[in-house]
């Protein structure tokens, strides 16, 4: 019997906006912009106006990049404007992206501000073909957002992402299902930084993505092993690629292979409705060190899971926010593998991410965590001895604490 084929192929659109940070803010688009974390010598450069692309000003400030510090890209061309970044225009601007992609499509997934991916799968009667749905919407995002995208489409996340990489500004690439191995094998692997595969391409859930680990991964390929393009890898095994680079090489082999998620998770912003539990908690500067961070980090779980106890909720997503002394934020939203409401489990799951944010060697002055996309519980406590122990055990905690306030009991970390 022959491959039963699916009714529809996939058709996933990445939907890049490389300056969004900077067109949140310019009035005037010929005035050169840069933002940064804060007005400080130590400020990072978040982002700058399409004008730092030009021959004439890269001669005159060669040296403004994503990540720079302020100090060290100066002095700048004339008239060039230095702002911090606002966190309420970039959200703002985000959600007004959010809710007009989704008169294309119901399914819109954005791991961050200025990324958005698109099912288009079984839009053709409607739209027409993804390649023109998706021009019309580089169109419409420049004219009547005044933001400047390129996309690409193809049949899962990594495709799209890598077609729209190499598209110039303005510009849609579509690869089709049948192309896609050969429009792999001559890419960089240097594209692959930025991308993260997803549950389902992890080898451990949660334990790093690869966009958190190729930055290190990609050096290694290129320093030490010379491979610079995607087809390099078809040469070795997954237990080869496993035993070079650690879990991250099984991710290693999926991208080579082009092998990606072709579902959208959701989680595309925060939708007027949609409830979400938060908390954020200020560091003083005299207990900074990683294990004091983590300790804060713990007490932030434990209050929200005490809410969610009490809610009777599993939280099915996540939002991690650390604000670094210079006024930097780390950011890192996603989905929960196992969904819980007990602190030492959602501890667990979380705390790779916090780690990620540590490696950062500046204070941390804040840490915001948040939950949404809320499920009802489904403990079978009959069944699983662990969860009924741990159940009990959190429901006695949370009576003291009711009772006699939180400060009555410790907890190791």
């Amino acid at each position: 019997m022959g491959k039963v084929l699916p009714r529809y192929t996939k058709r996933i659109a990445f939907i890049n906006l490389p300056h969004i940070l900077a067109e949140c803010e310019e009035k005037r688009p010929a005035a050169p912009l840069v933002i940064v974390s804060a007005l400080s010598p130590k400020g990072v450069v978040l982002d700058y106006s399409k004008a730092f692309e030009n021959e004439d000003l890269k001669s005159t400030a060669p040296k403004v990049i994503r990540g720079a510090f302020l100090k060290d890209i100066e002095p700048l061309a004339a008239g060039t404007r230095v702002v911090p970044v606002d966190y309420g225009s970039l959200e703002d601007a985000h959600e007004r992206i959010i809710r007009f992609l989704q008169e294309y499509s119901p399914s819109v997934e954005a791991r961050k501000e200025g990324e958005y991916y698109l099912d288009l799968t079984g839009t053709r009667r409607i739209f027409g073909r993804e390649i023109d749905t998706c021009g019309n919407i580089l169109v419409r995002l420049k004219r009547d957002l005044g933001f400047t995208a390129h996309a690409g489409i193809g049949s899962n996340l990594l495709i799209g992402r890598l077609a729209s990489a190499v598209a110039p500004e303005g510009v849609v690439y579509d690869i089709s299902i049948h192309a896609e191995r050969e429009f792999i094998a001559p890419l960089s692997v240097r594209l692959l930084a930025g991308y993260e595969p997803g549950p389902g391409h992890e080898p451990e859930p949660l334990s790093g993505t690869l966009s958190e680990l190729a930055g290190d991964t990609v050096d290694d390929l290129v320093s030490n092993y010379s491979i610079r393009r995607m087809g390099d890898l078809l040469a070795f095994s997954k237990e080869d690629l496993l035993v070079m680079f650690g879990r991250e090489g099984g991710r290693l082999y999926a991208c080579s292979r082009g092998e990606s998620r072709s579902h959208l998770l959701g989680g595309a912003g925060r939708s007027e409705g949609r409830k979400t539990l938060r908390k954020e908690i200020a560091i003083s500067s005299e207990r900074n060190d990683d294990r004091g961070v983590r300790r804060w980090f713990f007490t932030l779980v434990l209050d929200l899971c005490g809410e969610l106890r009490e809610g009777r909720v599993f939280p099915t997503r996540f939002g991690l926010d650390v604000v670094y002394q210079d006024d930097y934020r780390y950011t890192r939203n996603g989905r929960l593998v196992t969904p819980s409401f007990f602190e030492g489990a959602v501890y667990r799951e979380l705390l790779p991410c916090l780690d990620r944010a540590l490696k950062r060697r500046t204070c941390v002055k804040k840490l915001i965590l948040s939950f949404s996309h809320f499920v009802a519980p489904s403990l079978q406590l009959s069944l699983f001895k662990d969860a009924s122990r741990m159940s009990r055990l959190a429901g006695a905690f949370d009576l003291i604490t009711e009772r006699f306030g939180k400060g009555t009991i410790r907890y190791g970390v």
